[in-house]
């Protein structure tokens, strides 16, 4: 049976639904509990909208998902859709997923990105196999080269700032003040 394709929404459907869930908790307590039901339903139609991404993740790491994954979000979680996915791969191996968005880190996104930032962890028989920070973002272009005589992150030294400039002191190292 060849591997089922994950099915395809369109871009605006996942950030709608994630921000419904999101302003939910704005909405207050009901004496009928209606708040809370709905934020249960968006975290379910959430967690289905997450369930074909890591399907996919799933796949081109190798380990296809025979049948669908079985996910559910935690309704308590503050602040956060957190969901939990398990199924078993076409070799007949446990696969657990387990996703965390933080409703904030969907807020802030620029218009026209329809990526999901978050922290997404997949597993294969208690083996990870990935590790994303993020579903469908786009690519950042890389940053500019550092202008001469400056140091940037990763490529400074140890104990140079990072905003030092030519003739500029280190303060606390070699030749500054301590």
């Amino acid at each position: 049976m060849p591997a089922r394709r994950p099915r395809s929404f369109p871009a605006w459907t996942v950030p709608a639904l994630l921000a419904a869930a999101a302003a939910l908790p704005l909405a207050g307590c009901s004496a009928s509990g209606d708040a809370e039901t709905a934020r249960a339903a968006a975290g379910g139609l959430s967690a289905s909208l997450l369930r074909p991404r890591a399907e996919a993740a799933f796949e081109r790491k190798g380990h296809p998902i025979s049948g669908r994954l079985e996910c559910s979000a935690d309704p308590e979680a503050e602040g956060v859709l957190q969901v939990d996915c398990s199924g078993v791969t076409f070799d007949d191996e446990s696969a657990e997923f387990s996703g965390r968005i933080e409703y904030a880190a969907i807020a802030d996104r620029p218009p026209g990105d329809d990526g999901l930032p978050g922290h997404f962890v997949g597993r294969v028989s208690g083996e990870q196999v990935y590790v994303m920070d993020c579903f469908s973002c786009s690519a950042h272009p890389p940053s500019p080269p550092a202008e001469s005589g400056r140091t940037r992150g990763v490529d400074a030294e140890p104990g140079q700032r990072k905003d030092k400039e030519d003739g500029e002191k280190e303060e606390g190292g070699p030749g500054g003040s301590d």
